[in-house]
C-alpha cells in the first residue's frame, strides 16, 4: 500500500509495486485487502502502479467492521475531509494474476468512518490483467485482460522456493497466463531475478515460465482466414476423387 499524508494534508505520491505475491491471507474482520493505493486528507493524491502481481487466496471471515465491503485483491480506496478539496486515488494494473479472491474494489470510505466529503477513486487497467471471476470486468477494460478463467488456479502451483530471494507460484505448462502479459519497458525479470519474456511475450503474474503458449492444429492461415483442419480434409479429398477418375478410366479404356 502506498499511503500519504504530508503536512496540512495536501500533497501528492506515487508509487511502484513489481513482481509481488500475495497468497493464503484471512482476515478475521469483513474485509481483507491486497494490494491498492489509499488516499486520504485534503487534496491527498496517491497514485501506485502495480506490474506482474500475483494474488491468490485472499479471504475474509465475516464481522462488524465495514460489513457487506468482503475481500479486495486490487483497490483503490479514499476518506475526504472537506467537501471541496478530494482525495484521489489511483491504481494502474498490469500482468496481474488474480485466483480465488474477490478481485477489485473502488471505495469511498468516508461515509464508513464518519468523515466529510467524498473521495475519488481510479482503477485502470494497462493490460495483461487475468482473473477466475468477473469482479473487475468494470476496471480491465482492454483487450489483453481475460476474465472468468476457470483454470487459472488449477495451474498455479503452491507458493514455493523456486530460486531466487523470495518464494513464488510457478505457472505451470498450459496456463492462461504464459505469454498473456504485455511489455513492459524496464521490467526484464521476473521476482526470482528470472529474464522477461522467456516466451514469445510476457507472462502474466510474478513468476516467468519457461514454457511457451501451446498452440492447436485448428489455427487459422495468416492470409486466408481458413481453418487449417478444414483445408487439410479438402486436401485429401481432393487427392483421392482424382486418384479414382484416373483408376477408372485405366480400367474402361
Amino acid at each position: 500500500n502506498v499511503n500519504a499524508t504530508p503536512p496540512g494534508g495536501v500533497g501528492r505520491t506515487t508509487g511502484t509495486a513489481e513482481n509481488i505475491t500475495i497468497d493464503n491471507i484471512t482476515s478475521t474482520l469483513a474485509i481483507a485487502s491486497g494490494l491498492g493505493s489509499v488516499a486520504f486528507g485534503i487534496e491527498n493524491t496517491v497514485i501506485l502502479t502495480a506490474s506482474n502481481v500475483t494474488i491468490s487466496e485472499l479471504h475474509a471471515i465475516t464481522g462488524n467492521l465495514f460489513p457487506g465491503i468482503g475481500t479486495a485483491a486490487i483497490f483503490a480506496a479514499t476518506a475526504g475531509s472537506d467537501n471541496v478539496l478530494q482525495p484521489h486515488a489511483t491504481l494502474n494494473v498490469s500482468n496481474a494474476h488474480i485466483t480465488d479472491s474477490e478481485s477489485c474494489l473502488s471505495l469511498d470510505m468516508g461515509p464508513l468512518i464518519g468523515t466529510l466529503g467524498t473521495g475519488l477513486t481510479t482503477i485502470t487497467s494497462q493490460g495483461g490483467n487475468l482473473t477466475d471471476d468477473t469482479t473487475c470486468t468494470p476496471f480491465f477494460t482492454q483487450p489483453t485482460d481475460k476474465h472468468n478463467l476457470t483454470n487459472l488456479k488449477d495451474l498455479l502451483a503452491p507458493l514455493a522456493d523456486n530460486g531466487g530471494y523470495v518464494p513464488t507460484m510457478a505457472l505451470m505448462q498450459g496456463s492462461p497466463a504464459i505469454d498473456s502479459g504485455v511489455t513492459l519497458a524496464g521490467l526484464t525479470t521476473d521476482a526470482r531475478g528470472s529474464a522477461r519474456p522467456q516466451g514469445t511475450a510476457y507472462d502474466s503474474g510474478a513468476y516467468e515460465s519457461p514454457y511457451s503458449k501451446t498452440t492447436t492444429s485448428t489455427s487459422t492461415l495468416a492470409n486466408t482466414g481458413e481453418n487449417m483442419s478444414l483445408l487439410m480434409m479438402a486436401s485429401m479429398v481432393t487427392l483421392i476423387s482424382s486418384f479414382g477418375f484416373v483408376l477408372f478410366r485405366k480400367l474402361h479404356s
